[in-house]
């Protein structure tokens, strides 16, 4: 009898029935013994509301299960990255490789260049968009002393493709109402572009690209014009438009604001 296994985990076992009724005894369980894992092949991505399943994927393929929760602008929580097998499981190299993560906010600050300890590592990370379709993705540093990946020889690169490494697209809420926003004619308001605590949680702006919260400069105003109309936004400490749409599919702020209308 051969078999093949692909989870690596102490206490595995076989058993052998007999199915033809011959009256032989059957032998539930075998010793148990360990499986371990193969040589590291590439890198996986986990966020919130993920969860590792070990010896269930091909690489880049399956080895999680679960769907990633809606953060909300300015809450910081925590991405996991593994070092795996071809088969998804665990498979440590020491210290490394060192890894850096992305993410597609414009105005967030990047974690810093970090190693892996055993295999792993807790990176945090604090978003300030409003968005749908938010991507963080991990790769490897490029160094001979991050060529760990030995399944992926001969470069022994460590793989760092989608879906292992890269999330899928998600949902990221607005936060709590701070203030109300005027935007000019000339004007557009640009959600998530802050100056909050610049360089810790939102990204230093350059000089060049004006003021918070918004893009373009204001149009000058001639007496003798027809009225002006402005926008006036409910944000968020982050510039983010804030709504009271109700908790489901559409709803994108979080705590919902309650929002008096008169009539």
């Amino acid at each position: 009898m051969t078999v093949t296994l692909r989870r690596a985990a102490t206490g595995h076992y076989l058993s052998a029935s007999d199915f033809g009724a011959s009256g032989l005894s059957n032998d539930p369980q075998s010793s148990t013994f360990t499986v371990l894992a193969a040589a590291p092949y590439g890198l996986q991505l986990l966020m919130p509301g993920q969860t590792a399943v070990p010896g269930s994927g091909n690489y880049p393929n399956g080895g999680v299960a679960g769907a990633i929760s809606t953060p909300t602008a300015g809450t910081p929580f925590v991405a996991t990255v593994n070092l795996v097998d071809r088969f998804m499981n665990p498979s440590p190299a020491g210290a490394r490789p060192l890894v850096y993560l992305n993410t597609s906010d414009a105005y967030d600050v990047d974690p810093a260049t970090a190693a892996l300890i055993g295999g792993t590592l807790p990176a945090n990370l604090t978003l300030v968009t409003k968005a749908t379709g938010t991507v963080v993705r991990v790769n490897p540093q490029d160094t001979p002393l991050d060529e760990v990946c030995t399944a992926n020889g001969p470069s022994n690169v460590c793989l760092a493709q989608a879906p292992a490494a890269v999330s899928s697209p998600f949902r990221v809420f607005a936060s709590t109402a701070v203030g109300l926003q005027v935007v000019l004619p000339g004007e557009t308001q640009k959600p998530g572009k802050c100056d909050y605590l610049p360089s810790v949680v939102c990204r230093t702006l350059g000089g060049g690209e004006g003021l918070p919260g918004k893009d373009g400069t204001p149009t000058p105003y001639i007496v003798t014009s027809p009225a002006m109309n402005a926008d006036v936004w409910l944000v968020d400490a982050f510039n983010n438009p804030v709504s009271d749409i109700a908790v489901g599919p559409n709803q994108d702020t979080n705590p919902r604001p309650s929002c008096r209308r008169s009539a």
